[in-house]
């Protein structure tokens, strides 16, 4: 006698694919949070341990996003946001800026750390005229205006950057670093990106 359990496990499935992209992916732009970021970051490190290769860090924070939600409301704000996530995944590029091996995983990885934060992960630099570059072009991407209803808004953004293994070797480094770096670009008047360098530090003890 052969006994034979049909169960359909779609419902399963689907409900752990949901809990996944609520521990994984923020919510609001569908971009990678801060957990997944912190896993991709400590994942391309031990990779670029590995292949000894240099790796970079862009720290981003709009310019005066609070003032854009006071006065517009939340839902702007929000908008704004979701506007800014895509551009970021659909034009910028890593092949302009950046040479890998064909069968590496391709691309920048972008994340929204919380806020009106952003990171981006650039993998196997070879200068830090390459990641200058790429922090140029987020900059003029962003300063492009959005139109959220009837009212065009412009906003800019200031970029902190800290290379691997220059700035520091292990995430939690890097990230503060870029941070300091990134406070740094708004005291130079905001809309500009800044490398972080040692004194930036033993400025702020």
């Amino acid at each position: 006698k052969v006994v034979v359990v049909v169960r359909d496990i779609t419902f399963q499935k689907r409900n752990e694919e949901k809990i996944r992209r609520l521990a994984y992916f923020d919510t609001l732009t569908g971009l990678p949070n801060r957990q997944s970021f912190l896993e991709r970051l400590d994942h391309e490190l031990l990779r670029a341990r590995r292949t000894n290769h240099r790796m970079a860090l862009l720290f981003l924070d709009l310019d005066h996003f609070k003032r854009i939600n006071d006065t517009l409301g939340h839902s702007a704000g929000d908008c704004l946001l979701q506007t800014i996530a895509e551009r970021l995944q659909e034009r910028l590029r890593a092949g302009a800026f950046i040479s890998r091996p064909a069968l590496d995983e391709s691309g920048l990885h972008f994340a929204r750390l919380g806020g009106d934060e952003f990171t981006v992960v650039l993998p196997d630099v070879d200068t830090a005229e390459n990641v200058c570059a790429v922090a140029q072009r987020v900059l003029s991407l962003l300063g492009q205006p959005v139109l959220i209803g009837e009212q065009e808004i412009t906003v800019t953004s200031s970029i902190g950057i800290a290379l691997f293994p220059d700035d520091g070797e292990d995430a939690a480094t890097l990230l503060k670093h870029a941070d300091t770096a990134m406070y740094y670009a708004k005291e130079q008047g905001r809309n500009n990106w800044q490398l972080y360098h040692q004194s930036l530090t033993t400025q702020t003890t």
